[in-house]
């Protein structure tokens, strides 16, 4: 996120914050006030430590950086920034080319960690749902770290589970490290039996019941979102798909909203089994599947069989992309495990009486006629 900014003294700033991973890659080596490289590159390494440590303690990191421009940069920026706002065609690509002018070279101004407490009935609701036989995955946009600590705090993830993290850096890296999983655990690929590519009803299920062949371990699959840039091309797919379903929790960390989209279509189109996503505008973490989405998230919400949004200050484009809202996440318990049961059985009665109903009309006929 970019702001940019006049100051009374006519000088113009570009103020930017983000995320450590996109961050990094576009500051300046010489830091201002430092003499040299030397001290650039100290101050650099120990504000990454700091946001390791951030992350351990399940605090929610950014970096924020700043860079001064001249007129001449100003001028080109607003010319480039106006055209792409008005284009008719590639408004998007033609907006981040824009703001690629100046979010560049930008001088490291120090880095933030902030706590994002659970909510009341978080670890409840979790362990409840996962005792129902609703597999949870969770799809962040948080540091990897971060994303372990919230997992274990919500008792999502446990000290006995064997974490599989894979963060590729290339299609043969990510390709190497699905299979030395696979092989490792002893995980085998699904066979598709209903002739379509898809696993029959409840399969999806079934799988993780088997805990990872005979090593009958309890397993935590954790993976980036830049491993699942290559990962979610369909050569890797059925490779992810194996191994995810093997696990007993699934952490996506680092994801864009059209990735969480992409994981979301990934198990629709191999299983049988229902989606849903909930998200309240930050939080974005996954009956027979549940994903936990947000704000930017809408996409995957949309995606998903049924999305319920949780009502915030954030949550707004959640709520009104969902079929469900409600005000605290712990209401998702009632919300799946009783009028879900309850619209099961109402559907299921309802099934009956459309065949009582049916039959009687026949016999009518049959027996007056």
């Amino acid at each position: 996120m970019s702001v940019v900014i006049r100051f009374p003294n006519n000088a113009v700033k570009v103020l930017v914050k983000g995320a450590d991973t996109s961050m990094l890659s576009i500051l300046d080596n010489q830091i201002d006030g430092c003499s040299n490289g030397t001290e650039s590159a100290r101050i650099r390494n120990v504000t990454e430590n700091h946001l390791n440590d951030y992350s351990l303690q399940g605090l929610r990191t950014l970096l924020i950086a700043a860079r001064e421009l001249n007129g001449a940069e100003l001028e080109e920026w607003q010319v480039k920034y106006e055209e792409a706002s008005t284009s008719l065609s590639e408004r998007v690509t033609k907006l981040r080319q824009a703001a690629a002018l100046v979010e560049c070279q930008l001088n490291l101004l120090g880095a933030t960690g902030v706590e994002d407490k659970l909510q009341e009935g978080v670890p409840e609701t979790i362990e409840s749902l996962r005792q129902a036989g609703i597999k949870v995955w969770v799809l962040t946009g948080d540091k990897q770290e971060t994303a372990i600590s919230i997992g274990l705090s919500c008792r999502l993830l446990t000290g006995d589970m064997h974490q599989i993290i894979i963060n590729g850096t290339s299609e043969d890296d990510c390709r190497r490290l699905l299979a030395d999983a696979k092989a490792r655990y002893g995980v085998k690929p699904l066979i598709y039996t209903n002739g379509c590519g898809k696993l029959k009803e409840g399969e999806f299920l079934d799988s993780t019941e088997k805990l990872v062949g005979s090593r009958n371990l309890p397993l935590a699959l954790i993976i980036d979102g830049n491993s699942l840039v290559y990962i979610l091309e369909k050569e890797l797919e059925p490779h992810l798909f194996d191994l995810a379903t093997s696990c007993r929790v699934v952490l996506c960390c680092r994801v864009a909203p059209l990735q969480k989209a992409g994981i979301v279509d990934l198990i629709k189109s191999r299983a049988n089994d229902m989606t849903l996503a909930i998200g309240d505008g930050e939080l974005v973490e996954l009956m027979k599947l549940l994903h936990f989405a947000g704000a930017n998230d809408v996409s995957m919400i949309q995606m998903a069989d049924v999305g319920v949004g949780i009502c915030g200050q954030e949550g707004r484009q959640a709520v009104m992309a969902s079929d469900f809202a409600m005000g605290q996440f712990r209401f998702l318990k009632r919300l799946l495990l009783v009028h879900g049961h309850w619209n099961y059985q109402r559907v299921g009665y309802l099934v009956l009486y459309n065949f009582y109903r049916n039959a009687v009309f026949v016999l009518m006929l049959f027996w007056y006629a």
